[in-house]
């Protein structure tokens, strides 16, 4: 089930409060509006994230057949240069933001997201924080393709 146009995503997003979106897209705009199913309102991530499938998958089935067989599996895609990211998160208490690298890795024999972020700092300046993130990335990417090999794919 691939569509280059067409994707629908269920995602976490790890903010200050965390929540899956479900969105349904074409070309980037979306096919029905989105909804977010927040871990507090569910009592934790996993049953959040049911209710999300579930929510999901019944938005799936009421779109045409033409529509719904060219949707994505709602695994992200891979970009060539992709997979790290600079971010920032607000410091508690303060105006100010900590800025961080993130090198990020979809596994999808595992169907999981391999992450690991790196924080600028004044022992760590932006461009080392960028290198360490790069070179976790090519790591989390060597890990995905032994994984492949192991199971002769």
């Amino acid at each position: 089930m691939t569509g280059q146009d067409r994707n629908s995503d269920t995602l976490h997003e790890d903010l200050d409060n965390p929540r899956w979106v479900v969105r349904i897209l074409k070309n980037n705009k979306r096919l029905r509006p989105c909804k977010t199913f927040a871990d507090f309102q569910y009592d934790g991530q996993k049953k959040a994230l049911l209710a999300a499938i579930k929510f999901r998958d019944n938005l799936i089935a009421k779109l045409p057949k033409n529509v719904a067989s060219t949707l994505r599996d709602g695994s992200p895609k891979h970009k060539p240069n992709g997979g790290v990211l600079l971010c920032k998160r607000k410091i508690a208490g303060s105006r100010y933001y900590a800025y961080y690298y993130v090198a990020k890795c979809w596994n999808k024999y595992t169907k999981k997201m391999l992450k690991k972020s790196f924080s600028i700092s004044s022992s760590r300046t932006k461009e080392e924080a960028h290198k360490l993130a790069k070179k976790k990335r090519k790591e989390f990417v060597g890990l995905v393709a032994l994984e492949a090999k192991q199971l002769g794919l």
